[in-house]
């Protein structure tokens, strides 16, 4: 309709119109409610939790939040090294991160949880920074985040681990009237360990928890380095000491002349802990490749010591199934008890030396070697580390060149041989191809190495179920020129097994 100014008057009934604002409020309500979620499908985690702070997708946001403020190198686990008395060494997996990283996160998810202390999730939150302000041995605040969590009113469906942090942090405080089952002290060089763990396992208890909080006794040492347990079963235990990768930088556990502890109702057992200053490699260290015909190792000499024993260190990719693992081995060079710091080795003579390691089958029948058992235990194009043990008059084990981990006090003593002298089966060996090793072997001729690894692969089978021949392992054996002392060993070994 046109007004009296040639303009268009449109007409709305006052029903239509009230339908065209009700659809309006219902489409911007839809978007309202439908917000929520566009934020958080697109990452938008600080308008969310700023704008619609009780929507159910807050959770998530924060669970996101999270594990952006937190390196994924770091996580939610223990930097904790535990060393145990009888030598075994549980480290965490992955990277080491360093204190100062760890205090940072800490810092930035305890921010994160006084920002939204309300939300039901922030009680995973504050265990999470209750076990890194452990691994910081901020004490006092884990056991404040600890409490915060029992006062929730949120149910907490991770009480049993709660209880098992809490009871370790609770051992700091010593009742004077009660008589210990188990104390002793920890000293790292001449000073006491402060605030370090000290752990507890049956001596006739097999495998290991990692981490082990929870699930065995724990307790804290003091500011002197001392440490004890009360109410411990009577009974033999095997006692470990975990620490962080900073504190032992350059340091070992001394061999204890007792490696066991034991307690009972009317004695009180009792074990010290002592790391002392590693024995120092000169050479080869960092990645020194060999280009001579000898392995030459030298190290300082260690105070006490009357003899040295010297090992490598090799690892292997095994297959369980579709997974994969790398694991190593640590194979003693020679019995020899050297009692200057300095041993050289021929390369052509190591590589000789024959291993009878079982062979590694996985769960789909494949099989898998240790290198040394087929190429000796250096080769070309192989990564090796060494270490030297130091070792008194009596046999006990002062200290190594073993690190547990490898920072700016200890250059780490690796080694290479060049990767060109390598032959086509090595290759293949290291490969884990074995067949393909054997024919490449074979068209070798009369070279000793590729006669050994013959001799060596017939003699252990490269099948799962085969167990070898020793027939065929002699004919390869047979065919070297100038057999050596370690070919000789292996003919006997082979001909009493024919």
């Amino acid at each position: 309709m046109l007004n009296g100014k040639g303009g268009i008057i449109i007409r709305i009934k006052v029903g239509v119109l009230a339908i065209i604002l009700t659809l309006f409020a219902i489409v911007g309500w839809i978007g309202y409610k439908s917000l929520p979620s566009v934020l958080y499908q697109g990452g938008h985690y600080g308008a969310l939790l700023k704008w619609f702070p009780d929507d159910h997708k807050v959770v998530l946001a924060v669970m996101q939040r999270a594990q952006e403020v937190i390196p994924a190198e770091i996580g939610w686990g223990d930097n904790s090294i535990f060393i145990m008395s009888s030598g075994s060494v549980s480290a965490p997996g992955g990277t080491i991160v360093s204190k100062e990283k760890r205090a940072a996160a800490r810092s930035q998810l305890e921010s994160l949880i006084n920002e939204y202390p309300m939300i039901p999730y922030v009680n995973s939150l504050r265990l999470d920074a209750a076990k890194l302000n452990m691994s910081g041995q901020e004490w006092d605040k884990a056991q404040e985040l600890l409490k915060a969590i029992e006062q929730s009113p949120h149910e907490f469906i991770q009480r049993s681990e709660l209880l098992a942090y809490s009871k370790i942090l609770e051992s700091r405080h010593v009742d004077p009237e009660v008589t210990p089952s188990i104390t002793g002290n920890v000293k790292i060089g001449d000073k006491p360990a402060a605030n370090v763990y000290v752990m507890l396992q049956r001596s006739n208890e097999t495998g290991w928890h990692s981490p082990p909080y929870g699930h065995y006794p724990i307790t804290i040492t003091d500011i002197k380095g001392n440490y004890q347990f009360s109410g411990i079963e009577p009974g033999e235990y095997d006692i470990g000491v975990g620490v962080q990768p900073e504190q032992i930088d350059g340091y070992y556990l001394t061999e204890n002349e007792i490696k066991t502890v034991s307690t009972s109702h009317e004695r009180t057992g009792v074990f010290n802990f002592k790391f002392v200053p590693q024995v120092r490699t000169t050479y080869p260290i960092n990645y020194e490749t060999i280009e001579s015909d000898e392995l030459r190792f030298e190290w300082n000499p260690y105070e006490g010591a009357d003899y040295y024993h010297l090992s490598l260190i090799s690892s292997i990719t095994t297959k369980d199934g579709d997974n994969q693992s790398t694991i190593s081995t640590t194979t003693t060079i020679s019995e020899d008890k050297y009692r200057n710091t300095k041993a050289i080795y021929s390369l052509k003579e190591l590589r000789s030396r024959n291993f009878k390691d079982p062979k590694n089958i996985d769960r789909k029948g494949n099989v898998t070697f240790w290198p040394k058992n087929i190429l000796g235990p250096v080769y070309p194009g192989g990564h090796f580390v060494w270490l030297v043990d130091a070792y008194d008059a009596n046999g006990r084990k002062l200290s190594s060149s073993a690190a547990y981990l490898h920072g700016p006090v200890n250059m780490r003593p690796m080694f290479s041989l060049p990767e060109e002298d390598a032959l086509k089966g090595d290759r293949f060996v290291i490969e884990h191809n074995y067949d393909e090793a054997i024919e490449a072997y074979k068209q070798e001729g009369d070279n000793e190495y590729a006669l050994r690894a013959l001799a060596r692969l017939a003699s252990h089978g490269i099948k799962s179920e085969d167990e070898g021949n020793p027939a065929e392992a002699l004919f390869y054996l047979e065919q070297i020129k100038e057999p050596n002392q370690h070919d000789k060993s292996f003919k006997l070994e082979l001909e009493e097994r024919h």
